[in-house]
């Protein structure tokens, strides 16, 4: 079995790699954590013009149309710096369920602003600890 990444794998590692270590001051984190934002815009705008925001999303949307071979290379060097971005909420936790379940007014609404840097998605997790047999809990407003 063949272990090895493959070119464009490698290509998207290494551009991750240059976005994060170019943002990557300690003293940048150190300010990030004590604000009010708790995470760094500047990089989630870089990650966006360099396409990394759009990798999973469509090209009809704006996007590469890559998978989760490519976005797990751009965790690892997210890891690496400790980017304080939210890459896994937004583009496992929001694109990829959008991708799957969204209906194509809603993907037209949300993965072209996702892709551009506009928009920020998340994950709701209902309260696992509780074994009703129905109804969620958490709400979103």
């Amino acid at each position: 079995m063949d272990f090895q990444l493959a070119e464009e794998q490698v290509t998207v590692n290494d551009l991750a790699r240059d976005v994060f270590s170019r943002n990557g001051d300690p003293q940048r984190l150190f300010d990030i954590e004590a604000g009010q934002d708790r995470f760094d815009r500047v990089l989630y705008r870089d990650l966006a013009e360099s396409g990394i925001l759009g990798l999973p999303v469509p090209e009809e949307h704006g996007g590469a149309g890559l998978g989760l071979w490519e976005i797990a290379g751009v965790f690892v060097e997210q890891g690496r710096t400790l980017g304080t971005v939210p890459l896994w909420e937004t583009l496992v936790g929001g694109v990829l369920p959008l991708l799957r379940y969204g209906n194509a007014k809603q993907q037209a609404e949300w993965l072209p602003r996702v892709a551009a840097g506009d928009a920020v998605l998340t994950v709701a997790v209902d309260d696992l600890t509780d074994a009703r047999p129905y109804g969620a809990r958490v709400r979103a407003r």
